[in-house]
């Protein structure tokens, strides 16, 4: 009897209760996210019998160790209190900040690079989780099946979460799942409190939907078959899954528009080009499969446009206007961030600090307290500096360079639209990420690590892999 992989455990609870819980949003639950990847760390390094990633992985698992070693020392830098006199030579602004609202930071003789270290702290852990489970997932999951699972434990994610959502469009009493809801009640937010982090969720689960759609595809593709050979492929048992997986991306489809997002709706055009390009692009090898899949994919666009035209379309339309956009004062806040970011350029005012940083340089007017810039990009820039980023997303960016590398050479179709479907997802939220603050959600930046795990892995595997460790299960075509 084949025994329960803990670590793929471990995954699934993180797919589904953060984002079920108001996208994870509290402390508490932040805290719950943190102690599950020091669980599961603990149970891997306490196991006698550890998975063998491939040696690619491998490779590339050591250099992310470097740049994760880089992070922390980084962020203790931020946090390490120093002499007021280096202070003002390495962060000037920091030791201006302090002289002007912190009467007791002369009298120490100490200051940190960070304005609020206690936020640093606290911030710290919540980012540094989301790479050790990076790593974690790198190290343990190391085959295609369960993979796959996750794919489709997303795609009914994003199902959920998008039918969900259009229901308590509806109900005169809504609800996020366990909570009444009280703001956003005109739009679309799933389990949600916000419509755009909702939608960023849609964002990344809808590629993988329609990854794992093609790939169950392969079969009706297959060169060689007559159309009646592809009709008899139709009518077997398995495609009662593909027929519940189309459902699944008109849903997410959907959920996005009525999320009335206008960054959603934009990411999810963007995502079909991209997916329409790179087919595309993939044809030159795999003339006949990607023909078809390019087909697939237009009627899949086709139909979904169709619905959401039927359903109406003018009231997301309307938030498109210039008055809309200007009401919401996101240029004010990015104009605003751009001057913060010059004055701590290289170490940052300290992770965790816009809120505390930004009410000094606040020229307009903003109704309650700023939390987030609404772009994920200049307010790590503000916190972090020059040097953080150069870390935090140089990771990022070296796990998707590998991971299109490899996706260039592979010829195995279902690894090949799967990890299209992945890099998709990356690409979406990133683009929503300079509008808004998804990397800032605790449950989209852990399904966001979990995709970046995943496609690596996946584009990096191969069949024989599977019985080198995975012993016991049957080895079929993949």
């Amino acid at each position: 009897m084949k025994r329960t992989n803990p670590f793929e455990l471990g995954i699934f609870f993180l797919i589904f209760f953060p984002a079920l819980i108001l996208g994870g949003v509290d402390d508490w639950l932040i805290l719950i996210i943190e102690l599950s990847v020091i669980l599961m760390w603990s149970i891997y390094l306490l196991s006698t019998e550890k998975p063998h990633p491939s040696p690619r992985v491998e490779r590339i698992i050591a250099v992310l160790n470097k740049i994760i070693v880089g992070l922390v020392v980084f962020l203790v830098w931020q946090i390490t209190p120093l002499p007021t006199a280096i202070i003002k030579i390495i962060s000037p602004h920091s030791y201006s900040f302090r002289a002007m609202f912190s009467l007791e930071a002369a009298k120490t003789g100490w200051m940190t690079i960070s304005l609020a270290p206690y936020r640093t702290i606290k911030e710290s852990l919540e980012i540094l989780t989301y790479a050790f489970l990076v790593l974690l997932i790198l190290k343990t999951i190391v085959s295609y099946r369960p993979i796959k699972r996750f794919f489709f434990a997303l795609a009914c994610l994003g199902a959920f979460e998008a039918l969900y959502g259009m229901i308590e469009l509806v109900n005169p009493h809504p609800r996020l799942l366990f909570f009444t809801k009280d703001i956003n009640l005109e739009v679309a937010t799933g389990t949600y409190v916000n419509q755009n982090h909702f939608s960023g969720l849609l964002e990344m689960t809808l590629p993988l939907t329609i990854g794992l759609f093609l790939a169950q595809l392969e079969g009706m593709f297959t060169p060689g078959l007559t159309w009646k050979e592809r009709l008899l492929h139709l009518s077997e048992k398995r495609m009662a899954i593909n027929i519940i997986l189309g459902i699944f991306i008109i849903l997410q489809v959907l959920g996005v528009w009525f999320s009335r997002s206008r960054s959603g709706v934009i990411v999810i055009f963007l995502e079909f080009i991209f997916f329409f390009g790179m087919m595309a692009l993939f044809s030159r090898t795999e003339t006949l499969r990607s023909h078809q899949t390019l087909r697939v994919l237009q009627i899949i666009f086709i139909i979904a446009l169709i619905i959401i035209v039927y359903t109406g379309a003018s009231s997301t339309i309307d938030r498109f206007t210039t008055e809309k956009l200007n009401q919401e004062g996101r240029f004010q806040y990015w104009t605003t961030l751009t001057r913060m970011v010059q004055d701590f350029p290289l170490w940052g005012s300290g992770l965790g600090t816009f809120a505390v940083v930004y009410p000094a340089y606040e020229s307009g007017k903003t109704y309650g307290l700023l939390l987030h810039a609404h772009n994920d990009y200049l307010e790590f820039l503000l916190e972090i500096g020059i040097g953080g980023m150069l870390l935090l997303f140089g990771g990022i960016i070296y796990i998707l360079i590998n991971t299109y590398l490899g996706w260039t050479k592979r010829r195995n179709y279902k690894v090949k639209t799967m990890v299209l479907g992945g890099m998709t997802s990356i690409l979406g939220l990133a683009i929503h990420s300079l509008t808004d603050f998804n990397l800032h959600i605790p449950a989209n930046t852990v399904i966001f690590s979990m995709i970046i795990s995943f496609t690596l892995i996946l584009v990096y595997w191969r069949p024989r892999e599977k019985r080198r460790f995975v012993p016991g299960e049957k080895d079929g075509r993949t």
